[in-house]
């Protein structure tokens, strides 16, 4: 269902026991990039997928949305114009590199009051840094193709640090994702 349907006070019956209801009654589940689970509350099962709005549709439905969803659609647009602003779109923003070959680290920046940062660096030197945005994996993709234009066959690789899992994959089920990229572009076995 659509999110701003009215699926609050749509039917809904469990097909695992036998609860009936309305879309209101159900329980909020497991939370993705997309959509929402909800479920029954008599027996937990998922009885609902609930499509989360893009923002296009939150914008169509302005007036009829709650002070927290017009919060949320800002923080979102802000982030996205913030990662535009300062995305790498030019292999001239990349530094040269002195080295006949290297290898490239991916990590996340993270600052409790601000937004948070992927940084690439070459032995402890910055190359490029912008801000990340949760479930951005295309970002990775992105950057290691600029860095192979840039830097042609002495880039052998760009390895990413744990910590910048979360922000590339966050909820997505799409593990292995970042290592199939690296293998594309730098042809790592």
């Amino acid at each position: 269902m659509k999110y701003y349907s009215d699926w609050k006070n749509a039917s809904v019956d469990c097909h695992y026991c036998d609860w009936t209801g309305i879309g209101e009654d159900s329980k909020q589940g497991e939370l993705y990039s997309t959509f929402v689970d909800r479920i029954c509350p008599k027996c937990g099962e998922n009885i609902l997928l609930l499509e989360l709005p893009t923002l296009e549709e939150t914008e169509k439905n302005w007036y009829n949305i709650s002070e927290p969803d017009r919060k949320m659609h800002d923080i979102v647009t802000e982030g996205m114009r913030e990662k535009d602003r300062y995305s790498l779109k030019s292999i001239s923003q990349l530094p040269e590199i002195d080295s006949d070959s290297f290898t490239l680290t991916w990590d996340t920046e993270h600052n409790e009051w601000e937004n948070n940062f992927y940084i690439v660096t070459h032995g402890g030197e910055l190359i490029w840094k912008q801000p990340a945005l949760f479930e951005d994996h295309m970002t990775f993709y992105e950057i290691a193709v600029m860095c192979k234009k840039k830097y042609g066959s002495r880039i052998k690789d760009i390895i990413q640090t744990k910590r910048s899992e979360y922000s590339m994959y966050g909820d997505q089920i799409i593990w292995g994702t970042i290592e199939r990229y690296r293998k594309e572009i730098f042809s790592t076995s």
